[in-house]
């Protein structure tokens, strides 16, 4: 018979419904905690923010969902850089997901683009990568067959 009043937390970290779901993302991380109370301006609870919404989020703005191809380079972190990796798709009759780029853990002058495509005709995915490598860096590429599960197959 224990009530929740004996083991709630009391004066819980709270987000505002307005916030990015980037910041809310770093107030949980930087909390170490999986989700907080969504308040308005009144401190009355409109709603709850969790680690799996944010998931879903992540999921979306990657493009994940689509499966596709996707290209990870390091290019140069200067205008039109990511044009040039994204002409090249383009002109392999690739469509694109997503772009998304970091400059977590590259050098100076340097970031990391992260590419993913579909619509691309897989017999020609070798001619696609020795063009990508003329044009930047790859770091790796990930083939996500649209026809498989979601689980690992060979």
């Amino acid at each position: 018979n224990i009530k929740i009043k004996s083991i709630m937390t009391k004066n819980p970290i709270t987000v505002l419904p307005d916030l990015t779901v980037e910041e809310t993302a770093e107030i949980l991380l930087e909390n170490k905690i999986s989700g907080a109370p969504v308040v308005d301006d009144k401190g009355k609870v409109v709603g709850v923010i969790t680690q799996t919404d944010i998931f879903k989020i992540l999921i979306s703005l990657t493009g994940v969902g689509k499966r596709g191809i996707q290209f990870a380079f390091q290019v140069e972190n200067r205008p039109g850089s990511i044009r040039e990796v994204a002409d090249v798709i383009r002109n392999h009759g690739g469509r694109m997901a997503s772009i998304l780029s970091s400059y977590d853990n590259v050098s100076k002058g340097y970031r990391k683009v992260y590419i993913r495509m579909y619509d691309i005709d897989r017999h020609k995915l070798q001619k696609l990568q020795d063009d990508l490598r003329n044009t930047a860096e790859l770091l790796y590429f990930a083939d996500h067959r649209e026809n498989l599960p979601k689980t690992y197959q060979e």
